[in-house]
């Protein structure tokens, strides 16, 4: 199991609990269950890495990855980056090429370490020649962003290739962006439109949310703003406050729904709440009119 570059919410102490689940809006009436679904996936949680850690004591390298990828994210145990990294260093000994990957990712992000982008570069080459698809995306971002290694965009043209061929959704949604900016290629909106498309279908809420810009502007596909809607109200529904933005403005003037100006003031307050870069200012321009 690998992780993509996608940084946690704040660093926790080790040896944080794991988290408490909400107490229950009502009490269990005859016949329901006396758990809440939060109790129950923390115990599965919890109970998995009991197995996990049997597995990891045996040496099983898979084991020990994904007992490394449990601490690091606090499931199921408490958050302890010490721990997350001595477990992916266990399975990376042993050839676990997604460990490796989630090695680079400890350093890219400085989990319990102080941040280092070279030792990052190396763990994701590792992981990357190996033929694990995250190390070989995160091995394109390092490159298209120049972190730890000179920018080189085709370089990294050919890891997001490389990962893209295998079906990762991330290194789908990059190669679109690498083609609707035309970074190492020429700008080929047609291009863009195609590897969103496959990142969408599986999820990806970045690029819903892209494929959904192109639809309102008609960029290497015909223009069509109800799909744009529909295209940023699923990236909204996973949290994108880029998502919030659009889709206040389309509300707002009317496209591809019926304008509701309240309801656009209110995804753009979720989209200035969210931090985006000039949501305030479109609510004060929706004030004014």
């Amino acid at each position: 199991m690998t992780v993509m570059m996608l940084g946690l919410a704040g660093a926790a102490r080790a040896d944080e609990p794991p988290a408490a689940c909400p107490p229950p809006m009502l009490t269990p009436g005859p016949g329901d269950p006396a758990l809440s679904s939060c109790e129950i996936e923390r115990t599965a949680a919890m109970t998995r890495v009991a197995r996990l850690r049997k597995a990891a004591a045996r040496g099983d390298a898979h084991a020990q990855s994904d007992l490394g990828l449990m601490y690091a994210h606090g499931t199921g145990v408490g958050r302890d980056f010490a721990q997350a990294l001595h477990w992916y260093s266990e399975a990376a000994k042993l050839g676990d090429h997604g460990a490796e990957n989630n090695l680079g990712v400890v350093y890219a992000e400085g989990w319990g370490v102080a941040r280092d982008d070279v030792t990052a570069v190396n763990w994701y080459r590792r992981a990357a020649h190996g033929g694990d698809a995250g190390g070989q995306n995160n091995l394109g971002t390092m490159y298209d962003r120049g972190l730890g290694v000179p920018r080189d965009s085709a370089q990294a043209l050919f890891w997001y290739r490389k990962a893209a061929a295998q079906g990762l959704a991330a290194a789908q949604y990059h190669l679109g962006a690498v083609y609707a900016a035309g970074r190492g290629v020429p700008r080929d909106d047609g291009q863009a439109v195609t590897w969103y498309r496959k990142a969408a279908l599986k999820g990806d809420a970045a690029a819903q949310f892209s494929l959904g810009t192109l639809y309102a502007h008609g960029l290497g596909v015909a223009k069509d703003e109800a799909r744009a809607v529909a295209l940023y109200k699923l990236a909204a529904d996973q949290g994108l406050p880029q998502a919030y933005n659009n889709l206040g403005l389309m509300y707002l003037q009317g496209r591809g729904v019926p304008a509701d100006k309240a309801e656009g003031l209110r995804w753009l307050g979720l989209a200035a709440r969210g931090g985006v870069a000039g949501a305030q200012g479109n609510i004060d321009a929706a004030g004014e009119k």
